[in-house]
């Protein structure tokens, strides 16, 4: 017989001990009312109407004063960063203007009346803070070029940051849109062609045929109720008489004795450096034109008229109500 065999293999247990890594917050709230960021609401406009030819740098929007209440109360235990996180685009070091995206329109946040910089431009120092009372403001900037149709989101703008802390965050409560305020104009370049000289007499006011031109007003948008017009001289192109619309020739032209005269469709001279209603336009926007007329006019001088060539200039400007 076989003897039996007892195989007792020995089991060796190994147990591994890891030492847990404990990490603590650098930042962490202090107040014993409420351990929670700030919620900032921000009461946003349905539109914001956007004039031309606004400079970078103008306010287009700026918030009520929000003031910080009890929850914004923290400690940091070791040098923290701190400053604006921005959720609607990036934000340079440095910076205190926030984009929006690539609307060409930014944000900025007021602490206490100034501008508060982005998140890593300053490290606070281990020590409490409290910045209770402290007062909070939003502005809306132009910081580039509009884009068209541009909108200003509802939700979260971002927050203000102590190391991984957030202690006051900004939201907007409703979606903005961007509205252009004026119309698009172009330049007007008039061929004046070539008068007969016999058309002028010494002692009369005669002026040559007019020409036709019109005032171009391109993609107005809807919510301007009134439209006026001023026909200004420059300096190359002085008034001669502001109730006649007339202006002197250009230093460069040849002829004399004549000037230029800016007339309505009627042919009635429009006086210049004075605000005139255009009163087809219409509150649903669109295009339009401001038909106007330019003839060469007799001065006032009695000199007569020496031919040559007969160039002039003048500004126009439109104003949206």
């Amino acid at each position: 017989m076989t003897p039996n065999t007892l195989l007792i293999k020995q089991l060796t247990a190994a147990l591994l001990l890891l030492s847990p890594t404990i990490t603590f917050a650098a930042c962490e709230f202090t107040s014993s009312t409420s351990n929670r960021p700030d919620l900032i609401q921000i009461d946003m406009p349905e539109t914001i109407t956007l004039p031309r030819d606004l400079a970078s740098g103008t306010i287009l929007f700026e918030s009520s004063v929000f003031t910080q209440g009890p929850g914004y109360s923290f400690r940091c235990s070791t040098p923290a960063p701190f400053g604006i996180k921005n959720n609607l685009g990036s934000a340079v070091v440095g910076t205190s203007e926030y984009p929006i995206g690539n609307t060409g329109l930014s944000w900025v946040v007021l602490r206490s009346g100034n501008a508060s910089r982005a998140y890593g431009t300053i490290t606070l120092q281990p020590n409490n803070y409290n910045d209770i009372g402290r007062t909070t403001q939003i502005r809306i900037i132009k910081s580039g070029n509009i884009t068209q149709g541009a909108t200003i989101p509802a939700g979260e703008f971002g927050s203000v940051v102590a190391d991984g802390l957030a202690v006051g965050i900004y939201t907007s409560n409703k979606i903005t849109h961007i509205v252009p305020s004026a119309c698009e104009t172009h330049n007007v370049n008039v061929k004046m062609g070539q008068h007969r000289l016999e058309n002028f007499s010494k002692d009369s006011s005669a002026a040559s045929t007019a020409i036709p031109f019109s005032l171009g007003l391109f993609n107005c948008p809807t919510g301007i109720n009134s439209v006026t017009y001023t026909l200004t001289p420059t300096s190359s192109s002085p008034s001669l008489s502001d109730n006649q619309g007339l202006i002197r020739l250009t230093q460069a032209s040849t002829a004399k004795g004549i000037g230029l005269q800016i007339t309505d469709g009627n042919l009635k001279p429009v006086p210049l450096n004075k605000a005139i209603a255009f009163n087809e336009y219409s509150t649903k926007g669109g295009n339009f034109t401001i038909p106007l007329s330019a003839r060469y006019a007799l001065q006032a001088t009695g000199t007569g008229v020496v031919p040559g060539t007969a160039n002039a200039e003048i500004t126009f400007t439109m104003n949206y109500n």
